[in-house]
């Protein structure tokens, strides 16, 4: 057994920190296009086997796909299908144009047409020994749809399936889908898409993780692919830039952190000059993308003299923080997270 998996691709005419390259393609889709490439590559060198496997949410729009993205897509399928790789999608909840997985509301099924096997149902492969399992709106059908397959010597089989595993992301809200409750099914592994974050629990259990980063929410995730042979499996690292938060307490570290990378900072600058000096900074250190938020000095308190700012929570720390103090349900960090993706999408 030897297989790319990956997951979370979100293939995207991203606004932030983009252009439109010579062949008119969004210079953040190919970033991702040419990055799944790679990691191909590279999986090839080290295990052989040509089969990659991606766990959901391979587009990232509801219910909708531009041609500008599709067309770039369509095309990097056919050139896996050149190149005889083996290709097997899972519909995620970003992929459908309804709340549930059906073969005609989701966008990926017109992968189909270069060859790529698509599943929006459960599908077991006895010759790969795998089990596919698409997203499911409700955990608890999920759970049911999960016990309801009974394979010979399943303890031979890897899931892959498309759904939250709790404990993932600190401050996300808990599903009851637990990588303790997935292990004692008795598959040999799992692999779950959904969260943008790699994790590996003790009990074979596994986060994807997303194969690259796409918004300062995903700040510190750790994203890329899964090399999975039949003894071992292999994280490796994505390539394609990070989006990173520069403040006081990783200045010193700022040159080799922002070199290529998106960059956020805030600065308790009195002046615009002071902003623009740091910008400078941080191009010359190879930045691919800069925002700077300016604080007054009033709602900073400088250390060390520094200007960057380390006092001010994160957007994405404040909203756990004040999700915890006010005690809501459990939908409601997960709805702001969101809702906070579109938002730094749009701006």
């Amino acid at each position: 057994m030897s297989y790319l998996l990956i997951s979370d691709v979100h293939f995207h005419n991203w606004t932030s920190f983009s252009t439109t390259n010579a062949d008119g393609i969004n210079s953040r889709l190919q970033i991702t296009i040419d990055e799944i490439k790679r990691a191909a590559d590279a999986h090839v060198k080290k295990g052989g086997a040509k089969k990659l496997v991606i766990a959901g949410d391979v587009f990232h729009k509801r219910g909708s796909v531009q041609t500008s993205v599709l067309n770039p897509v369509i095309d990097l399928f056919q050139y896996f299908a050149v190149k005889n790789w083996k290709v097997s999608i899972l519909s995620g909840n970003h992929d459908l144009e309804s709340k549930d997985s059906s073969r005609i509301g989701s966008s990926v099924t017109a992968l189909e047409s270069c060859g790529a096997e698509v599943y929006s149902e459960t599908f077991i492969d006895d010759e790969e020994m795998l089990v596919f399992v698409p997203w499911f709106a409700d955990v608890k059908a999920l759970k049911g749809e999960l016990e309801s397959w009974s394979i010979s010597h399943k303890q031979n089989y890897d899931l892959i399936l498309h759904a939250p595993i709790d404990d993932v992301i600190y401050g996300l809200p808990e599903h009851g889908l637990t990588a303790s409750y997935l292990a004692d099914l008795g598959f040999k592994r799992v692999f779950s898409g959904h969260y943008h974050h790699h994790k590996e629990f003790d009990s074979g259990v596994y986060s994807i993780g997303a194969t690259a980063h796409q918004t300062f929410s995903d700040i510190s995730s750790k994203a890329g692919s899964l090399s999975v042979f039949d003894d071992k499996i292999v994280w490796n690292a994505s390539h394609a830039p990070k989006f990173i938060d520069i403040n006081a307490d990783n200045f010193d570290e700022a040159e080799l952190l922002v070199d290529g990378n998106y960059v956020r900072c805030r600065i308790n600058a009195s002046s615009d000059s002071e902003v623009s000096e740091l910008r400078a900074q941080f191009v010359s250190w190879g930045a691919k993308g800069i925002i700077i938020n300016q604080v007054k000095d009033s709602a900073i308190t400088e250390r060390d003299g520094s200007i960057v700012s380390s006092d001010i929570a994160t957007l994405e720390q404040s909203i756990t923080n004040f999700i915890k103090l006010k005690s809501y349900g459990k939908g409601v960090s997960k709805l702001c997270f969101e809702i906070l993706n579109e938002v730094e999408e749009v701006a």
